[in-house]
């Protein structure tokens, strides 16, 4: 699903929100699809029917030019080319304040050679060249969801194993994604909007646990006590 969130604030408590989306996704007849719709219909938010992947920058710039804000959330599996393509059509135009599809780890402190992390790098060189838009990454650490089956293998759920990476102190920062969207909404309607918009990576997070703390809470959380834990590297030292 790939859609951008373009802002248009006026003050605090009057908020223009538009979802830019497929034009079959925005009339789908799919029960859950038109649920999802009228659910932010109810919110007094409108879609614009664009394709980030077919549609050219000149179109997305015409698009966005209307807006103060663009909040960029295509996901990790949106293809790598709308990624710089979108940030491109937002300098061209001029929009005041963007946070690109950076939710996440700090890409930089990764590094590159990293698949699908290089894109985000790039972004951030193309965002770093100018001095019009003012930009931030919003670095929020791991997705909770990236810790389960079946995007994420940090806890075997049928085995009821939890897998570490050497050292069962070491700690990592998770963040729902409806706190990152929290986060988000607090950015752009906060007060110090030209404060916050760093032009480079703000920290966030929901909770930062070492890898035993997270072993006993879902030992605490089953019936069955045979909680395994299993040390196995699965990512490496940063």
């Amino acid at each position: 699903m790939l859609h951008i969130h373009a802002i248009n604030v006026q003050t605090i408590t009057i908020l223009q929100s538009r979802v830019l989306h497929r034009e079959s996704f925005i009339n789908a007849k799919e029960p859950s699809k038109a649920e999802c719709i009228e659910s932010f219909r109810k919110l007094g938010i409108t879609f614009t029917p664009s394709d980030l992947t077919l549609d050219s920058e000149g179109k997305l710039a015409s698009i966005f030019k209307e807006f103060e804000v663009v909040v960029c959330c295509t996901r990790y599996i949106a293809p790598s080319g709308p990624q710089i393509k979108i940030s491109k059509a937002v300098l061209a135009a001029q929009v005041p304040y963007y946070i690109p599809w950076q939710f996440g780890m700090d890409y930089e402190a990764i590094g590159r050679e990293s698949g699908m992390f290089d894109v985000q790098l790039n972004v951030k060189e193309l965002l770093r060249s100018q001095n019009t838009t003012q930009w931030l990454a919003l670095a929020t650490g791991i997705f909770t969801s990236v810790i389960f089956p079946p995007v994420g293998g940090l806890v075997g759920v049928e085995n009821n194993v939890v897998y570490g990476s050497e050292n069962w102190d070491n700690q990592f920062v998770i963040t729902t994604t409806k706190d990152i969207g929290k986060f988000t909404a607090e950015v752009v309607l906060g007060p110090e909007r030209d404060i916050v918009f760093v032009n480079g990576p703000v920290y966030v997070a929901g909770d930062t646990v070492s890898l035993s703390r997270y072993g006993q809470r879902n030992r605490s959380s089953r019936r069955d006590s045979s909680l395994r834990r299993k040390p196995r590297m699965i990512c490496g030292r940063i």
